[in-house]
């Protein structure tokens, strides 16, 4: 999907979630249907965080009878009451379901199908995510060559990001002066 804004760059995904939340909800009775698919998309995403495939196939049921309730005439309020009924016993089950992977072919699982099925990178995500701790950062990037290499670095703290040249805080220049700096990745 290439998700277009007016403002700032495009982007790019493969996750459904996001392209669910990125629509815009003020666009009056055209986005009726697609309001109670949004709202269930992102609290399942905050129950389940690999939340691909759980928001689609419910999201599927969801806007199959939202949209015959719709097509029959049926009151909005009521039809979106009982949507959201659903919605918060579906959540409440996903909780009691809830188990972070702790084995570690758990979690090779989750990470290879959070990669599109990259077992390479899959393998490798759980290794480096117990070696930089809940607290640490990983990044995941294409690599130019056909061989995968594993860069790591430690103690890296960040504590002001430079994200788009507005947000500098000079007027003479775009330039970020950072105290005591030991590490600025622009690409």
């Amino acid at each position: 999907f290439l998700i277009a804004h007016i403002w700032g760059f495009s982007k790019r995904t493969k996750d459904g979630v996001t392209v669910v939340k990125s629509t815009d909800r003020h666009v009056g009775n055209k986005n009726m249907e697609a309001i109670p698919v949004q709202e269930l998309a992102i609290k399942s995403l905050k129950v389940v965080r690999n939340a691909s495939t759980t928001p689609k196939a419910l999201a599927r049921a969801l806007a199959k009878v939202i949209h015959d309730n719709f097509s029959k005439g049926a009151n909005p309020v009521e039809v979106r009451r009982d949507v959201m009924m659903a919605v918060h016993a579906i959540t409440a089950e996903l909780r009691k379901l809830l188990n972070p992977p702790t084995i570690s072919g758990e979690m090779v699982q989750v990470a290879t199908a959070s990669t599109n099925g990259a077992k390479v990178i899959g393998k490798v995500i759980p290794e480096r995510s117990q070696a930089v701790s809940s607290k640490g950062v990983l990044t995941v990037k294409d690599g130019k060559t056909l061989h995968d290499e594993l860069l790591t670095t430690l103690r890296v703290k960040f504590d002001h990001w430079y994200y788009f040249p507005c947000f500098t805080p000079t007027t003479n220049g775009q330039w970020c002066p950072f105290g005591e700096a030991c590490l600025l990745e622009n690409e």
